[in-house]
């Protein structure tokens, strides 16, 4: 039950959070705006609120309409079960926290670029590549380290999988983010910073739900070992 109702909960605040963001992003990069569809009055209520409170608000509603739709999918008796044994709430949470404590110092000095007070000094491509290994290294750890805490069958299925996976994957996020980026026109607005992040975290977490997926149709392996 509570699976079900937190699942899509996130996922309508995902779903909002993006839609929101892409869409007030866009606006600011030359695209329509509020005043030109609805009037002067309307962009005067929108601007009494910020970027960033305007995104948290889409992301609350977004979780709440999540919540009402499967507490409905409940009542009905619908249940949104995922196979035994697959856990891959466990496996894409490691995942997704390996990249983002590995990638940090690459995003902070990302950022910093981006407002202009990055340093010259700094060795950027030293730091974006030692931030690579490093996140590619904790996501294979951490997913290899929750998985036999559970004492899984397909621990090193996963894990192989998942290395296999993850440089795919990581191509296609870059791709994804700069384009999303590219197309809110590369500002250094939240709206931008929250679409690129939302759209890249979205494709890691399916590469590493697909791998764990692709992983557990093998044949199980001796815990033990």
């Amino acid at each position: 039950m509570w699976k079900q109702l937190a699942g899509l909960a996130t996922f309508g605040a995902v779903v909002a959070a993006l839609g929101a963001a892409l869409a007030q992003g866009r606006g600011s990069a030359g695209g329509p705006d509020f005043g030109m569809v609805w009037g002067p009055a309307y962009t005067a209520g929108f601007g009494r609120m910020d970027s960033g409170g305007s995104l948290i608000v889409a992301a609350v509603a977004g979780a709440v309409v999540g919540l009402l739709v499967a507490s409905v999918l409940r009542a009905a008796g619908v249940r949104l079960a995922e196979p035994a044994g697959l856990r891959l709430g466990r496996v894409v949470g490691a995942g997704l926290i390996g990249v983002v404590v590995g990638l940090a110092p690459a995003v902070i000095l990302l950022a910093d670029a981006f407002t202009g007070n990055s340093d010259a000094e700094n060795p950027v491509l030293v730091v974006y590549a030692v931030s690579g290994v490093f996140g590619y290294v904790l996501v294979l750890a951490g997913i290899f380290g929750v998985l036999r805490v559970s004492g899984d069958g397909h621990t090193r299925a996963t894990v192989a999988a998942t290395a296999v996976a993850l440089p795919v994957g990581a191509i296609l996020a870059t791709g994804a983010g700069v384009g999303v980026a590219g197309w809110l026109g590369y500002t250094t607005s939240t709206p931008t910073w929250v679409a690129t992040i939302l759209v890249v975290m979205t494709i890691l977490g399916a590469t590493f739900a697909l791998a764990r997926a692709w992983a557990v149709r093998r044949r199980s392996e001796p815990v033990g070992l």
